[in-house]
C-alpha cells in the first residue's frame, strides 16, 4: 500500500514540474518573439505599412525632413514628396533587404559616400527632383544589384570619375535636366549591361571636347541614347559622331540638328532603327 502512494507522490511531483518547466519555457519564447517581431516591423509614425510577398513603406508627402526609422525587414520603401535634406550613413544601416527606394522630390542636395553603403540589395534607385548638386566619389559603389537610377531634374554639373564604375548591373540610367557641361572617358565605366541612357536637357554642345572620344565606350549593350535639348540652335552643329560611333548596338537616338550635318562616324551605327531630330523621325532606310 505505502509503494502505491508513493508512486502516486511520485507521478503528482513529476508532473508538477513537467507543468511549470512547460510554462517557463513558453514565457521565455512569447517574451523574445513578442519583443523582436514589435521592434522590426514597427511601422513609422505617420507611414502606412503592408506585409505580403514584399514589407512596403509608404511614406510619400508627409512633410517628413528626415528618413524615418524603417523596419529592419524593408523591402521597399517609397519616401518622395518630404522635406528630407540629408542621408545620413546610419539612415540605412540596418535596411539590408531593401530593394526599391524612391527619395524622389526632396531636398537633398549632397549624396554622401556612405548614404546607400548597406544597400546591397538595391534594385531600384529614384534621386529624381532631390537639388543634389554635389555626388561624392564612392557614393553608388556598393549598389551592385541596381538595375534602374534615376538622377533626373538636379544640379549636377558633373559627376566623380567612374562614379558608376560598379553598377554592372543596371540597365537605365536617367541623368536628365541636369547641368552637365562634359562626358568624360570614364563617366560611364563600368556600365556594361546598360540599355537607355537619358541626357537630355542638359548643356552638353555637341562637339568632340564635349563628348571626349572614348566617352561612350564602355557601353557595348546601349540601345537608346537621347541627347536632345543640348544645343542652343542648329547653326554650327558638330556631331561628336567619333564619340557616337563606338555604340555598336545603339538602335535608337534622339538628338538635335538636322540629318545633313551627321558626319561619318554614323556609319559605324549598323544597328541604328529610328532616328529622331526634334520632331522629325527618320528610320533606318536613311
Amino acid at each position: 500500500m505505502k509503494v502505491i502512494i508513493y508512486f502516486c507522490i511520485l507521478i503528482v511531483f513529476l508532473t508538477i514540474v513537467f507543468i511549470g518547466r512547460a510554462f517557463l519555457f513558453n514565457d521565455k519564447n512569447e517574451g523574445s518573439t513578442s519583443d523582436l517581431p514589435t521592434r522590426s516591423f514597427l511601422c513609422p509614425s505617420r507611414c502606412i505599412c503592408s506585409i505580403g510577398d514584399t514589407f512596403t513603406v509608404h511614406c510619400s508627402q508627409r512633410n517628413l525632413d528626415s528618413v524615418s526609422d524603417l523596419p529592419a525587414q524593408t523591402t521597399e520603401a517609397y519616401l518622395q514628396v518630404n522635406r528630407i535634406g540629408n542621408i545620413t550613413c546610419a539612415d540605412f544601416y540596418s535596411t539590408v533587404y531593401l530593394q526599391t527606394l524612391d527619395l524622389s522630390n526632396n531636398a537633398l542636395r549632397r549624396i554622401y559616400n556612405c548614404s546607400f553603403s548597406t544597400l546591397t540589395r538595391l534594385v531600384y534607385l529614384n534621386l529624381g527632383q532631390c537639388s543634389v548638386d554635389v555626388i561624392e566619389t564612392g557614393a553608388f559603389y556598393s549598389l551592385n544589384q541596381l538595375k534602374c537610377l534615376i538622377l533626373a531634374s538636379n544640379r549636377i554639373i558633373a559627376t566623380p570619375p567612374r562614379l558608376f564604375m560598379y553598377l554592372s548591373m543596371l540597365d537605365y540610367l536617367d541623368l536628365s535636366s541636369n547641368l552637365l557641361i562634359r562626358i568624360k572617358n570614364d563617366t560611364f565605366t563600368g556600365l556594361s549591361s546598360l540599355t537607355k541612357l537619358y541626357l537630355y536637357n542638359n548643356s552638353l554642345l555637341y562637339n568632340n571636347e564635349t563628348f571626349e572620344l572614348d566617352a561612350f565606350c564602355d557601353l557595348n549593350n546601349l540601345e537608346v541614347l537621347s541627347i536632345q535639348m543640348n544645343q542652343p540652335n542648329d547653326s554650327g552643329v558638330v556631331y561628336p559622331d567619333i564619340a557616337l560611333s563606338k555604340l555598336n548596338n545603339l538602335r535608337e537616338i534622339y538628338i538635335d540638328g538636322y540629318p545633313a550635318a551627321l558626319g561619318l562616324g554614323f556609319l559605324f551605327l549598323i544597328k541604328l532603327e529610328k532616328f529622331v531630330f526634334g520632331n522629325m523621325v527618320y528610320g533606318n532606310s536613311m
